[in-house]
Parts: C-alpha cells; structure tokens; sequence
C-alpha cells in the first residue's frame, strides 16, 4: 500500500480496492469499528470508480458493519 501511496495513486481503483481488502481482515477479525473506517476510506476513493466491482462490495460491507456495530453485545 505504501507504493501505490509513494506513487500517488490514492484516487486508483487498485488503491480502493486495498483499502477494502485490509477492512475485510478487520472484519473478519470482529473489529468492526476499524473495520468502518477502512471502508469509510475505500468508498471515498471508489466512489469516484463507480463501474468498478469493487464499488457495490463496499456499499454491501458498509451496511453489514454499521449492523454489527448496532448488535448489541
């Protein structure tokens, strides 16, 4: 991720798709407010890349995290 950043491609697909990928890991290890904010991240730059695949995921995991951060515990 550092690369793409040094390159100064945050506004890439390839970039979003990063971000979605490292809020997947934080999901998957139920740390779902982490989780928010590598989405919140991947959104804001796959919003601009909205015919990318990657874009609905977001959206999709955007919903179900904001659902375990309502479940109460």
């Amino acid at each position: 991720m550092a690369i793409v950043e040094g390159r100064g491609e945050t506004n890439s697909a390839h970039y979003g798709t990063m971000l979605l990928s490292m809020a997947q890991v934080e999901g998957e290890q139920q740390r779902y407010e982490k989780q928010l904010e590598w989405l919140v991240r991947a959104e804001a730059v796959l919003r601009h890349h909205p015919d990318d695949a990657d874009y609905g995921t977001v959206i999709n995991d955007l919903a179900l995290c904001c659902k375990q951060l309502q479940r109460p515990e």
